[in-house]
């Protein structure tokens, strides 16, 4: 066999083909050095690749981050943007008021309403009527009030704070109602400061309230007389500021929504009972099983996200006294009918029945069978006025808007929260103290508003579903006091 230098020197001639230049023959380059040189290259090029995605990936971060501050800029503005809708409209309404206002006074409906006011007294055959019908099951989910109103805040009413004296109505609207929300002393002062403060609507406007050929059946309704006044608690003197800071802040606490700077202003309104229904008590409203239980909602219904108020969350009607009629009505929360057509009215961006648009939109006969649905199902809920109650109802779901709606920056508005204040009858007229709760702008906008909202549906659900212990431990109790007691009373029996 060759030795090892001949051996290598095979190998090299084997590697390394032979070619004629010149009349020499010259070695030609190794195969294996080429190599080299491709591994060499094609790491540089990967290097280079590699600075390129590390450029990339900080241009995607940096590109990431421009949408995120022009997506905040965006939420930004659309409610710097609803701020000054909003301001506009509270604009707009000052300067309509000398339209809608009449300067003659209350005339003769603070002397009707004081002759028959008895402010601290209980009203027992008004008392002893249902506040609620609704084909709904009974009994309603109590709800914890504490959790709600927060221990910071001390309970407004002597029931408030007691377990089962707040009831789930219903999940859908989300509704709660607390029968002892403010006491007698607080709501008759409340509506004192009502009869210094709130306006009556003149004539005119008391005409334009009647819908006429809007209602399928072209049925005015009568003639209703309202006095309104929006107020400002740092425009009031003493106690009046006092009273209505003090009904703010629970309100805030029951909501889960702080008071702030942006949100619609409380809302005192008095009824008249309705022109032909004066002196006729009874005459619609809670009639015998089996006979016919109507409300006159001529005027129509709506949605509290009306006239711009795309924010408004939820809302707290608080009653300050019982009176016949002036039933609080929501039909689409019981009813599956009117549930369809609430969804189709809201569905193309109406808020109210009554609007001019719904007509235009060819969705007027949608509207009147909506009315006609809230004045004579059997399945609509209704509530009717007890002084001191507190009805709270959302009118904002916690997921995000579709469709028409989309544009607004705010979550999906409920179709099943349309609602309308039934005429008042007998003779007695309506007290009302209505706050409306917006959600704050460092909230509005896009997903984080829609958490925001989920939060405060899912405290409300929670405040319910975290009850039921505390109702058995309750019951527990109760049954051994009682028992304790009976003992009692057959070892006094014995020694007697």
């Amino acid at each position: 066999p060759p030795s090892p230098p001949a051996r290598n020197s095979c190998r090299a001639a084997r590697r390394a083909p032979l070619s004629m230049a010149s009349g020499r023959i010259s070695e030609v380059p190794a195969a294996a050095d080429s190599w080299d040189d491709e591994v060499a290259s094609a790491k540089a090029n990967l290097a280079d690749m590699r600075s390129n995605l590390a450029a990339l990936k900080a241009r995607q971060a940096s590109l990431e981050k421009t949408a995120r501050d022009a997506s905040a800029e965006e939420a930004s503005l659309k409610g710097k943007l609803a701020d000054v809708l909003r301001q506009g409209a509270e604009l707009q309404r000052e300067d309509v008021e000398h339209l809608i206002y009449t300067d003659e006074g209350w005339g003769p409906w603070e002397g009707d309403f004081r002759g028959l006011w008895e402010p601290l007294a209980l009203q027992r055959s008004l008392a002893e009527r249902p506040m609620l019908r609704s084909g709904a099951p009974n009994p309603r989910p109590a709800v914890h009030a504490e959790a709600l109103l927060g221990a910071e805040v001390p309970a407004p009413g002597p029931g408030f704070g007691g377990l089962g004296r707040a009831e789930l109505v219903s999940k859908r609207p989300l509704m709660v109602l607390v029968p002892d929300f403010a006491s007698p002393e607080e709501c008759a002062g409340l509506i004192e400061l009502g009869f210094r403060n709130c306006k009556c609507h003149n004539k005119w406007a008391q005409e334009a309230q009647r819908p006429g050929e809007q209602r399928a059946k072209g049925k005015c309704g009568p003639v209703r007389g309202v006095a309104t006044g929006s107020l400002k608690s740092q425009e009031l003197p003493g106690e009046d500021r006092e009273l209505l800071e003090r009904m703010q802040r629970w309100v805030a606490a029951l909501t889960g929504v702080p008071e702030h700077d942006r949100e619609i202003r409380p809302f005192l309104k008095f009824d008249q009972p309705g022109e032909g229904l004066l002196g006729q008590p009874q005459s619609r409203l809670y009639m015998e099983p089996g006979g016919a239980d109507r409300d006159d909602l001529s005027i129509g219904l709506h949605l509290d996200v009306n006239g711009g108020f795309d924010h408004c969350v939820c809302s707290v009607i608080i009653y300050l006294n019982a009176c016949e009629g002036g039933r609080t009505v929501f039909p689409c929360a019981g009813d599956e009918r009117s549930c369809e057509l609430g969804s189709e009215l809201t569905n193309a961006g109406h808020t109210h029945t009554s609007h001019k648009s719904v007509h235009e939109s060819g969705l007027s006969q949608v509207a009147a069978e909506l009315v006609e649905h809230a004045e004579e199902s059997p399945r609509s809920l209704r509530v009717a006025p007890r002084r001191g109650a507190a009805l709270l109802f959302f009118s904002l779901m916690g997921e995000a808007a579709s469709g028409i709606d989309s544009g607004s920056g705010a979550p999906a508005r409920d179709p099943r929260a349309w609602h309308g204040g039934a005429a008042v009858e007998g003779t007695l007229g309506k007290w009302t103290l209505q706050i409306f709760k917006e959600v704050p702008l460092e909230h509005r906008g896009g997903d984080r508003e829609v958490s925001y909202v989920d939060g405060l549906r899912r405290r409300v659900l929670q405040a319910t579903e975290g009850l039921s212990g505390r109702i058995e431990a309750r019951a527990d109790k109760a049954l051994e006091a009682e028992a304790t007691a009976e003992a009692a009373t057959i070892c006094l029996s014995a020694m007697d």
